[in-house]
């Protein structure tokens, strides 16, 4: 699931029309636009103006995931990571285990987005035998999709059974999502924005502050822990 919905909680959840042309995963940032007849509908950062909650389903068509893993690589230089089809070379981050030093993708490793491999490059930092630790978003295959939280609970495209709405959670909440940049370091109180892709991130943005972590991603615990609140400009 985009959203562990066990231990976040949420006052406000009202229901707004959606953009069609838009594609989200549970848990990632909605914003509010107009759409062309000027009806006010919740979308995504490409779309949109202001930040007003987080989306509370997936659209249908949508399944990115965000995971961190620990792992040592092996004879062959390489580390098979548990989930395949890496959503972008662009979302993926090493670092020491422990440490936290950042290594250089395409001088110290190499990955590849098909099958989820990343390799030792000879002559960079990274020592043969190493543990690291790896962010990365993953795409999950749709016909995988029911084995990945289980049930259409949250798999199905809106809340009111093809009306064309979604569910926003709005104002203050607890929210633990695996909707977020996984390329940023993440820190107990650091505020958190909207990247452009409608992710969460400590990266500093073109979007106002909407929340603040709560809780730390670890390999245990991959769920970015957020105190989301309500952005009034």
């Amino acid at each position: 699931m985009a959203i562990e919905k066990k231990r976040g909680y949420a006052y406000r959840r009202p229901f707004y029309a959606v953009d069609q042309n838009a594609f989200w995963s549970a848990g990632q940032i909605a914003f509010l636009a107009q759409d062309a007849a000027g009806a006010i509908v919740a979308t995504t950062a490409p779309s949109g103006t202001v930040p007003i909650g987080t989306f509370w389903k997936d659209h249908n068509l949508t399944y990115f995931r965000s995971t961190l893993e620990e792992s040592t690589f092996d004879a062959n230089d390489q580390i098979l990571l548990s989930k395949g089809n890496i959503y972008s070379t662009s979302y993926i981050k090493v670092t020491s285990h422990p440490g936290g030093v950042v290594y250089t993708q395409g001088l110290d490793y190499s990955v590849s987005t098909t099958n989820g491999i990343v390799t030792r490059l000879g002559g960079g930092s990274i020592t043969a035998g190493d543990e690291v630790t790896i962010w990365y978003g993953y795409v999950v295959l749709a016909n995988a999709i029911n084995y990945q939280g289980g049930t259409n609970y949250d798999r199905v495209p809106d809340d009111t059974l093809g009306s064309g709405k979604i569910a926003v959670v709005e104002g203050w909440a607890h929210i633990y999502t695996d909707q977020y940049d996984v390329t940023q370091t993440y820190t107990l109180n650091a505020s958190l924005r909207s990247d452009g892709a409608s992710l969460w991130t400590t990266a500093v943005t073109a979007y106002p502050v909407c929340g603040r972590v709560i809780s730390v991603p670890t390999s245990d615990d991959p769920w970015l822990g957020v105190q989301q609140t309500t952005v009034l400009s």
